[in-house]
C-alpha cells in the first residue's frame, strides 16, 4: 500500500502507522516592502518570496490507532527542530524541504450518547 506521504522518515497515511489528514492546506506569500513619501501613495518593493507553509490535520481513533502515541510521534517530529523532504506517493518530491514548526491537539466527542454524570449525582 502506498503512503500518502513522507515527511522525512515519518510516514503518513500507512496501516499501523498513522492515519493520512484529514485536511490539507498550502500558502504561498510574497513580501512587499512599503516606502513612504512626502507626496503621493506609497512606493511598494518587491521583496521576494516568503516561506511556503503547510498545514495538516489529522484524526486520531481508537478503531484504528493509539491515539496518544500517534500524537506522541507527531510531538516528536516537532522537537527535533530538522527540515525534512515532504514526499507525496503520489507526486513525488519537488525539491523543498519543510520545518515543522508546532502540533497541537483537540480533543473531540465522537459517540453518541448521554453525557457524562459524576458518580452519586442527581438524575
Amino acid at each position: 500500500m502506498t503512503a500518502f506521504a513522507y515527511f522525512g522518515e515519518l510516514a503518513m497515511g500507512v496501516p499501523n502507522v498513522m492515519t493520512g489528514p484529514s485536511a490539507a492546506t498550502e500558502a504561498l506569500e510574497n513580501t512587499a516592502h512599503e516606502h513612504k513619501v512626502l507626496r503621493g501613495k506609497p512606493i511598494l518593493q518587491d521583496g521576494g518570496e516568503d516561506l511556503d507553509k503547510r498545514s495538516f490535520s489529522f484524526f486520531f481513533d481508537e478503531s484504528f490507532c493509539d491515539p496518544q502515541d500517534a500524537y506522541e510521534t507527531l510531538k516528536s517530529v516537532v522537537r527535533e527542530r530538522k527540515a525534512a523532504a515532504l514526499v507525496f506517493g503520489t507526486s513525488g518530491y519537488d525539491g523543498k524541504k519543510y520545518w515543522p514548526k508546532s502540533v497541537s491537539v483537540t480533543l473531540q466527542k465522537t459517540t453518541a450518547g448521554r453525557p457524562h454524570r459524576p458518580a452519586g449525582g442527581n438524575t
